[in-house]
Parts: structure tokens; sequence; C-alpha cells
């Protein structure tokens, strides 16, 4: 009998980055999900037995990646409703599994290392499914290190990894506006 665990990685986005609220949370005006929205999203779906936010790459008034993007999450959670895709969503069940199924991985400081810290959280809770969520502009870069991190032997065990791209690019672009070119 095999029982599927999902796992959902928000990849960190660096807290200086310009217009961070924008490709975090997203743009409310045109209904575009931004990683932790769009995160929030696959999570509503598959009921992830984790939801790890990266980085420690940067901080915020002495608050790591992670730890701050996951306190602006849950600060921000009224906000949700703005999103019509989230209109058949029981906002407070939503933000219960949030609060209660994230974690924050403060001791990276590169994809690479995100990856491999939140590989081994994974293990933990014996997940085999693995999301990745990203920018459009960043998503390949993310799965290509994932293909590499992921086919270590410690990690055999993650059968399925996906990548997901938030619907806000570099700049303020468009997935639809998006390439990439190998």
């Amino acid at each position: 009998f095999f029982m599927e665990k999902t796992g959902i990685l928000c990849h960190g986005r660096h807290l200086q980055a310009n217009d961070w609220e924008l490709h975090q949370w997203g743009d409310e005006k045109n209904g575009r999900l931004g990683q932790i929205l769009k995160t929030m999203y696959i999570a509503s779906k598959l009921n992830p037995e984790v939801i790890v936010f990266g980085t420690g790459a940067s901080e915020k008034d002495g608050v790591k990646e992670s730890e701050y993007t996951i306190r602006y999450m849950l600060e921000n959670f009224s906000r949700v409703r703005n999103f019509t895709q989230f209109k058949d969503q029981v906002i407070w069940d939503l933000q219960e599994m949030m609060q209660d199924r994230s974690i924050a991985e403060v001791n990276s400081q590169n994809t690479n290392q995100e990856l491999d810290y939140a590989g081994n959280i994974f293990i933990e809770r014996e997940v085999n499914k693995i999301i990745i969520v990203s920018n459009p502009d960043h998503i390949g870069r993310c799965m290509q290190l994932a293909h590499v991190t992921y086919n270590q032997s410690k990690f055999k065990k993650f059968d399925q990894v996906y990548g997901a791209q938030s619907e806000v690019g570099y700049n303020g672009t468009e997935k639809s506006t998006t390439r990439m070119i190998e």
C-alpha cells in the first residue's frame, strides 16, 4: 500500500529585492498570485504534510527571510479574500493549515542549500512528492538544481518532484511573457 505524502517548498526571495511584496504576495489589482499565495493555493488543493519556506540568506530587522515571509503571510491573511482563486476556500481552515504546517528553513544561503535543507525536512516527514514554488523567471533553474540535488542517494525516495510557477515574474512580468531558452 503506497501512501503519498506531499511537501511544498516556497522558494525564498531576498528581502531587499525590488518589489518583494509584489513577487511574494502578488498583484491584488490584477488577481495574479505571488509565491506565497501560489504556495497557499497548492496547499489548499493537496493538503500537504509540510510547507517549507526558505531561506536564511537575508534578514530584515534581525528576522531571517523565511521567518519574515511566514510572518508576513499570517499578518496579511485577510487579504487572501481579494483573490478570486480563493473564493470557494474557507479562509480560516486554510490559515490554520498554513500556520500549523509551515516551517521556516533559516540555514541555507543559496538555492542548492535550500533544496538540501528542505529535502532533509521532507525526509523527516516521510514526504515522497515535492512541489517547488518559485517565480516564472527562476522555476527552471530551481528544477534543474532539484534534479541534481534530489538524485543523491539520501533523497532517492522523492519519486515525484514538480515545479509550480507563481503568476508574477521579475519586474512584474507575467508568466505568459516569460520564456526559457537552453
